[in-house]
């Protein structure tokens, strides 16, 4: 049994937790006491599927199973007095989820609450998933940036053992000296044009 509360105009169920249905039993609670009838309307999912008038000393209601399916129950208790309406109260909608072969009914503003709940925790964790790799990356590129100065120093520093060897085989009467490009072919090792204008020009420029 789910109890719905009247209050200002408005119906609110007591219990939002998730609930599994059967045949959907309803409270209606807080009835006005005042003169007049009190009738309870329902739809499923637009489709009008009971129509009640509720005992002040019993406001029970209920809903046949076989009348209910996945989507929303929406339904609302009009006050009349004689055939004049005098107040409606809306009240909130049961969302329907079919889990394997169950029916389970949550109230609309509780399932809203959840799904933002959920959306907040998702981008929150993305959020995060981010800010990691974020991290990473300027990691990565700080690393990239070690390498690539240690890459550098290397450089520099072959440049200068290349040049003083180039420069002894020039300086030695008894050695044979080769050229710029000839010396670095003997040798294996390959220079940026730049590097070798370093050391003593392109073969060209020799």
């Amino acid at each position: 049994m789910k109890e719905i509360k009247l209050n200002a105009g408005l119906g609110r169920y007591d219990n939002v937790s998730p609930f599994v249905i059967g045949d959907l039993e309803l409270y209606i609670s807080n009835l006005p006491m005042v003169s007049g009838d009190f009738r309870f309307l329902a739809w499923c999912n637009g489709t009008q599927i009971g129509k009640y008038t509720l005992k002040r000393d019993d406001p029970r209601i209920t809903i046949p199973h076989d009348k209910l399916e996945a989507g929303k129950f929406s339904c609302r208790v009009d006050h009349y007095n004689g055939e004049t309406l005098v107040k409606r109260y809306m009240i909130e909608d049961l969302v329907i989820t079919d889990l394997n072969t169950e029916l389970v009914g949550v109230p609309e503003i509780e399932d809203i609450r959840s799904r933002l709940t959920a959306l907040e925790e998702a981008a929150t964790a993305q959020a995060k998933q981010i800010e990691t790799l974020e991290n990473t990356l300027n990691s990565e590129k700080k690393t990239r940036e070690e390498l690539e100065n240690v890459v550098a120093d290397y450089r520099t520093d072959l440049v200068a053992l290349i040049k003083w060897a180039y420069g002894v085989q020039n300086d030695v009467p008894y050695l044979d000296g080769d050229d710029l490009d000839k010396f670095l072919k003997r040798y294996g090792i390959s220079l940026s044009d730049e590097e070798k204008s370093t050391i003593g020009g392109s073969e060209d420029e020799l």
